[in-house]
């Protein structure tokens, strides 16, 4: 429905600025999600790795031109100040 696209295009709009704002490298999107790039695969995959551990799924794309980025859903849950600083590499 609209309602349901005007809310998830709010939502990926409002996670993009919470991520910029944490100092993240945020690329654009007309998605329902967005992506971060970190500076290499291995940071990606310790935040993915702890986030999971976490009871929270993030996807990181498998291929490897891609390895070093962390696929966001637009979700209220993302927008959480315990899943941006960890998404901002700041790991408990």
């Amino acid at each position: 429905s609209r309602k349901l696209v005007a809310q998830t295009i709010t939502l990926r709009h409002h996670l993009s600025h919470a991520l910029y704002d944490q100092g993240l490298t945020v690329l654009p999107s007309h998605t329902n999600f967005v992506c971060v790039a970190y500076p290499d695969a291995l940071q990606a995959e310790a935040i993915q790795r702890h986030l999971l551990q976490s009871g929270i799924a993030i996807h990181r794309p498998q291929h490897p031109a891609v390895r070093h980025m962390l696929r966001i859903t637009a979700h209220p849950q993302a927008t959480s100040a315990r899943v941006l600083a960890a998404l901002a590499g700041q790991l408990d």
